[in-house]
């Protein structure tokens, strides 16, 4: 059963991934809109089935650290946003906004919840393991 709930958990991880790559591709507006979201989902299709595993793995050390390297690389993902805007110019993410602004604020939404569920994930493993009596 426990594999069940784990491939259900990639699964839902993938289906946002590609809701996820939809939405940027609707932003990049054949290139003259804001394509920096377009390079950082393809990075969600592996995190956001591991995210997915990871709320689905049962409390163990295996999870706080699955979900430790997703922090990590949301982290990195946001720099690297950042960055990416930055570079191409934040003009063509305020042309996006100003023309699409549901695709903008849709694909925002669901970049940051996948980054607080992972955060939460790891938060919620760790004070379960810190309460957790030490084992034989």
């Amino acid at each position: 059963m426990q594999v069940v709930i784990l491939f259900l958990g990639g699964f839902t991880g993938a289906a946002a991934a590609a809701i996820l790559g939809f939405l940027a591709m609707a932003m990049t507006g054949a290139g003259h809109g804001w394509t920096s979201p377009c390079r950082l989902s393809a990075f969600s299709l592996v995190t956001f089935p591991l995210i997915g595993i990871a709320a689905a793995m049962r409390t163990s050390n295996a999870r706080l650290f699955l979900a430790g390297i997703l922090v990590l690389a949301a982290i990195g993902s946001d720099v690297r946003l950042l960055g990416s805007t930055q570079a191409e110019g934040v003009q063509y993410f305020d042309r996006a906004l100003n023309s699409i602004p549901e695709v903008v604020v849709s694909w925002l939404v669901i970049w940051i919840c996948s980054q607080a569920i992972a955060a939460g994930i790891f938060i919620v493993t760790d004070r379960r393991l810190r309460q957790k009596p030490p084992g034989p």
